[in-house]
C-alpha cells in the first residue's frame, strides 16, 4: 500500500469569461461544472455542481485529495465542462505542477484556461492548500 505523502484541498471558487458552448439564443448559455483530478492520488475525479446558463459561475465547492506519491511527480488538473444531454463540451483546463507546493503550500490564484485547440479563453479562481 502506498505511503500517504500529504493532503491537497482545492476550493474551486469561480470562473469568469467562459466560452459559450450553447446557442446563446434566449438566454441559452453554457451550463458549467468543474472536474478535478490529481495523478498522485487514488481519490479519482471529483466535480462541482452544475450552474445553469452562466458564463461566470460561482461554485465555492471544495475537493480533497489524499496524496500518495512524490510532489515532484504530481500534477493537479482542473477542467471546466458544459453539461449537455449527450456529451459535455470542453470549456477549458489548467494543469498545475505540484513540485513547488512545499515552498508555497497556500495559494489563492486565478489560472488562465486553455481550450482543446490550444487557445486561451476564460479563467478559474482556485484556493489550494497542501499539508504534508
Amino acid at each position: 500500500m502506498p505511503r500517504r505523502t500529504g493532503l491537497l484541498k482545492v476550493e474551486i471558487v469561480e470562473a469568469q469569461d467562459l466560452r459559450n458552448a450553447d446557442s446563446g439564443k434566449k438566454g441559452d448559455y453554457s451550463d458549467p461544472f468543474c472536474r478535478a483530478n490529481c495523478n498522485i492520488s487514488d481519490d479519482g475525479v471529483q466535480q462541482t455542481r452544475c450552474i445553469q446558463d452562466n458564463l461566470n459561475p460561482v461554485w465555492n465547492d471544495t475537493v480533497v485529495f489524499e496524496l500518495n506519491g512524490p510532489l515532484s511527480e504530481g500534477v493537479l488538473e482542473v477542467w471546466i465542462l458544459d453539461k449537455d444531454r449527450f456529451s459535455d463540451d470542453d470549456l477549458g483546463r489548467v494543469l498545475i505542477p505540484m513540485d513547488n507546493f512545499r515552498a508555497k503550500p497556500q495559494r489563492d490564484e486565478w489560472y488562465e484556461l486553455t481550450l482543446d485547440n490550444g487557445n486561451k479563453k476564460g479563467r478559474v479562481h482556485l484556493k489550494i492548500a497542501f499539508k504534508a
